[in-house]
């Protein structure tokens, strides 16, 4: 929608109201029967970048607000919430648990919340040590496996699942979600071994790709076609639902 990579993309909740409504409307009237709220990155220490930390708890409820409201009692909400990445600064020395507890608590409208991109094994215990203060809440933890994960210190979806298992976190998430990642087809491998992993229902939600060296070009992949292809692999596999993550109209 012609925004720079310099602009807080939360914010424009708040700045630019009618853009974000009508994203989340494009994707009801395409059959969506779950909306993710623009809270992605509207935690204090990702918000604090842009000067912004002060105004979270409008952003983020602005986010669930327009995402109901483009829902219109038809799709469920999904409150987004991404890591809370490392500080500028000492300023700030609050624990990456709390400053996840003071994001979720400004997301009480939305019917659950998602915990998206979980890429480190401090990422998920960030999570369940936050989740831990709300006994009540609904919750989907939601892991962005690389294709090659200890290249980048990120964590295999075995090594996430046996973390979730020994903390036997309460409450209890309510399914297991896989989002970004490599795109669709490694997004695939992983969700064959997740289903042998767990009981819990799994959401799956590839990006849109990445390019690929075919006769010496790089072509992206991932056109509707495509990714339908794969959607319908996941849905064979035991997919509880699927959607899209970076990149996906």
């Amino acid at each position: 929608r012609n925004f720079f990579v310099n602009t807080s993309y939360e914010y424009l909740c708040v700045s630019n109201p009618k853009v974000i409504g009508e994203i989340h409307r494009s994707f009801l009237e395409s059959g969506a029967e779950v909306l993710t709220a623009n809270s992605y990155g509207a935690n204090f220490n990702k918000l604090a970048k842009f000067g912004l930390a002060e105004r979270l708890e409008e952003i983020n409820r602005a986010a669930v607000r327009l995402a109901k409201e483009a829902a219109d009692g038809k799709a469920l909400v999904a409150a987004s919430v991404g890591p809370v990445g490392e500080p500028d600064s000492d300023q700030d020395r609050r624990t990456r648990s709390e400053l996840l507890a003071e994001q979720i608590r400004t997301l009480s409208d939305a019917d659950f919340i998602i915990f998206e991109s979980l890429r480190r094994a401090a990422d998920l215990k960030a999570v369940l040590e936050a989740v831990a203060e709300f006994p009540e809440l609904v919750y989907v933890p939601s892991f962005a496996i690389e294709p090659h994960p200890h290249i980048n210190d990120s964590a295999t979806i075995a090594e996430f699942m046996e973390q979730l298992n020994a903390s036997r976190p309460c409450p209890a998430p309510t399914a297991i979600g896989l989002n970004c990642g490599g795109g669709p087809e490694s997004t695939l491998g992983v969700l064959e071994e997740l289903t042998a992993l767990t009981q819990l229902p799994v959401i799956v939600q590839p990006n849109a790709g990445q390019p690929k060296g075919v006769d010496g070009r790089m072509i992206y992949m991932t056109s509707a076609e495509y990714f339908s292809t794969y959607a319908k692999r996941y849905a064979m596999l035991g997919a509880a639902a699927i959607g899209g993550c970076c990149g996906i109209t």
